[in-house]
């Protein structure tokens, strides 16, 4: 047999010995034929990758795209859609050591029909992998299940009457359970580039179809959990967590959407009445699911008389009631949320992420909640770019969190991630995780970043003309931070610029103190004669303090700020240049700038956040310095 690594083009990793269908509601209990499937024996590829390195995963002809991450311990799985034999295959790749080396990516679908859209869950040693399929005819659900960690792998097809699309998984022990959409039809399109392409089609007819398998997915039972015929009821969210069993989707009530959330709470057995979560008389979509045990938490996009904003609600009874929904952007910009990781827990603490379109461009905002979701802070805007940031995804572990987005501020797209070590209460510097000239994108649908055995993990699409690979970095947690000190460095790296704060909790109307710290960073000494100006400026843009022509003789100044109100303030450095008469040398020069949000209205007492932003390329981090010698 051939064997099939990252750095060669795909063969054929795969031999399907026969093909078993399976069609839905004829029976009360649907028992399913295997389809087993051949693997070759694992090998490890010559790929190898430091924590700062990235990893091509495909190396492909075609283009790789849509993939989805999964980690469990020092197991790292991926799948993702490439069409280097022609039409759409999915494919699956894993590795055993945490990212160093993966082992032969594996294609699932193997067939002559366009595979779309796949969704990854893991309970080791099982694998499960969902995608919908035209190699039917029309777009059909295809499952498949490894209970060995991604060694073989047995795939079904699951056929309904009608078009079935949009899967989502999730598990819980010995249980596997599917969503997806099912209804409209089937219709043949041409595409501009000459591309001809199987889409479906909204008819007024579709339903939330609810699939439970109680023997690690070899066998499966289903449901119609939305049951309304003549309507339409679409992209549907899953978590499990024990018994339980959450679904929200969005639902057409009357020329509007709502969003929708059953409950189950016997392994999938039965479900509660759906409930109107959104109950908007305008639309509402793209809802998101978080747990933690008995509390539910979703967040969704809704049309608002004005604007588009990001709404969350949450019950504390395990599903059977909700409390009415919060407006967390409440934005004069249109604020879009993607369809999956815009929300992470940890302990009591909530934290959403979204991004806000304007007539410039995009930014991403992110917002805490530190008591159960009873008050969030005023959003803060991580990216600042002045370009385009969009589709971010959020992780939380402890203490520890984690946004990435895709973003042009550079010229060209690429992947940012910025970090907190304290519960979102501080952001450190923006990283530029793909850093190169190709477009560097992420999907949609996350998750495309994961937290497991104290690493970070991220997957990314690079771009190029006529193709495109699956990137992979990892890199360990970072430690918890000191407050009270930050690190900012202008976009040319020539000034880094110390900033100390004499209040570790700000207080409105009480006189702050910001001490001033120019460094060569070459060689970490302090620059002398440092010309700059120091600016604050509120959320909506307007300046509370505006000092020009400042000079730091001996490399060290301060600033005084008098906070006149809560909220997000940003503080902005232009370093002019260095010298005592005009014109100055602009060797050092530059322009750095934080965001520092005061949030008098957490119950925990005044709590300091401090979100650093790139602004133009600029990159802040919080640390604790060395004593000056």
């Amino acid at each position: 047999m051939n064997q099939v690594y990252c750095n060669n083009h795909y063969q054929h990793a795969l031999n399907i010995t026969t093909e078993s269908t399976f069609t839905m509601f004829n029976l009360p209990r649907f028992f399913i034929i295997l389809v087993l499937i051949s693997i070759l024996t694992s090998t490890s590829i010559d790929a190898f990758a430091e924590q700062t390195s990235a990893v091509n995963l495909s190396n492909t002809s075609g283009k790789s795209y849509r993939a989805q991450l999964f980690v469990q311990g020092q197991n790292v799985y991926t799948v993702w859609t490439d069409d280097t034999s022609g039409n759409n295959e999915i494919f699956f790749i894993k590795s055993k050591d945490g990212g160093a080396s993966f082992e032969s990516p594996l294609n699932l679908s193997n067939n002559n029909g366009s595979s779309a859209f796949p969704r990854l869950v893991v309970s080791e040693p099982n694998v499960y992998v969902v995608w919908y399929d035209y190699s039917p005819g029309q777009s059909d659900i295809f499952f498949a299940q490894s209970n060995d960690t991604g060694k073989k792998f047995n795939v079904i097809h699951i056929r309904t009457p009608d078009p079935s699309f949009n899967p989502w998984v999730a598990s819980w022990a010995n249980y596997v359970y599917l969503v997806w959409n099912d209804g409209g039809k089937t219709a043949t399109i041409e595409l501009p580039n000459g591309e001809t392409r199987i889409v479906d089609v909204e008819t007024g007819d579709e339903e939330i179809i609810f699939g439970r398998s109680q023997d690690d997915g070899q066998t499966f039972d289903f449901t119609n959990l939305s049951n309304t015929p003549g309507k339409i009821s679409w992209n549907p969210r899953i978590r499990a967590d024990e018994s339980n069993v959450y679904v929200a989707w969005n639902e057409m009530t009357g020329k509007a959407s709502d969003i929708f959330f059953s409950v189950s709470t016997d392994n999938g057995n039965s479900f509660s009445t759906p409930i109107n979560v959104s109950n908007n008389p305008l639309e509402s979509l793209d809802a998101g699911i978080a747990v933690n045990t008995n509390k539910i938490y979703l967040v969704w996009n809704q049309i608002t008389s004005d604007s588009v904003d990001i709404f969350f609600s949450k019950s504390v009874d395990n599903g059977n009631e909700f409390s009415k929904p919060i407006n967390l952007s409440n934005s004069k910009d249109a604020s879009q949320i993607i369809r999956d990781t815009q929300i992470a827990l940890s302990g009591d603490y909530i934290f959403v992420i979204w991004y806000d379109i304007t007539d410039k461009g995009s930014d991403v905002f992110f917002t805490r909640s530190v008591d159960k979701g009873l008050t969030f802070s005023k959003p803060i805007n991580l990216s600042q770019s002045n370009a385009k940031s969009e589709l971010p995804q959020i992780v939380a572990d402890n203490e520890n969190v984690y946004v990435v987005w895709q973003d042009y501020s550079q010229g060209n797209s690429d992947i940012f991630l910025r970090e907190s070590t304290d519960s979102g209460a501080t952001f450190g510097s923006i990283r530029n995780l793909s850093n190169n000239e190709e477009e560097s994108n992420i999907f949609i649908l996350g998750p495309q970043i994961f937290l497991d055995s104290n690493q970070v993990y991220t997957v990314w699409e690079d771009r190029i003309t006529n193709s495109s690979d699956i990137f992979l970095k990892s890199f360990e947690q970072s430690e918890k931070k000191d407050t009270g000190q930050l690190l900012l460095s202008t976009l040319n790296e020539t000034v880094t610029i110390e900033i100390s704060i004499d209040r570790q909790n700000l207080e409105i109307n009480e006189l702050t103190n910001f001490t001033l710290r120019f460094f060569d960073p070459q060689n970490d000494n302090l620059l002398k004669d440092v010309n700059y100006s120091f600016e604050v400026l509120d959320y909506s843009g307007g300046r509370i303090l505006s000092m020009q022509n400042q000079h730091a003789e001996s490399g060290e100044d301060t600033q005084s700020i008098n906070f006149p109100q809560e909220g997000p303030f940003t503080v902005q450095i232009d370093i002019i240049g260095t010298g005592t008469d005009e014109p100055f040398e602009t060797k050092y020069s530059g322009m750095a700038s934080a965001t520092i949000t005061v949030v008098p209205e957490f119950p925990q007492g005044v709590i300091i956040s401090m979100a650093t932003m790139i602004g133009l390329g600029l990159a802040i981090s919080f640390y604790k310095k060395k004593s000056l010698g």
